[in-house]
């Protein structure tokens, strides 16, 4: 148990430090498991993660992809996007974060 403020005062540098040190891993966890649907919340390029929240099932360029994609009998859409394109940026505003769209329904608005 802790004693006194400044044994407790230590604790929290201590703690404080440990969480800015995974500071990353701990936001990626809470974003997975709480806004992120897709498989681009696994990914390490920021560019990547800035998707991950869409609800398209984005998957990076893999063989998991092919393999889901041939087991569905769908075609693959690749996204060949940059993070300065300002058409990448409608295209993801007005379809790829539209759950209707997303989940193939026509019309989706």
């Amino acid at each position: 148990m802790i004693s006194n403020k400044k044994e407790k005062s230590n604790w929290i540098k201590i703690i404080l430090f440990d969480i800015r040190l995974y500071m990353k891993e701990i936001i990626i966890f809470l974003m997975v498991v709480f806004i992120m649907t897709n498989q681009l919340s696994k990914s390490d390029s920021p560019y990547l993660l800035a998707h991950a929240d869409n609800p398209v099932d984005w998957y990076e360029w893999s063989d998991e992809a092919f393999k889901r994609a041939r087991k569905e009998n769908k075609l693959i859409f690749l996204s060949i996007g940059y993070s300065t394109c300002h058409w990448c940026h409608v295209m993801e505003k007005e379809s790829f974060k539209n759950r209707e769209i997303a989940e193939g329904k026509p019309g989706g608005n």
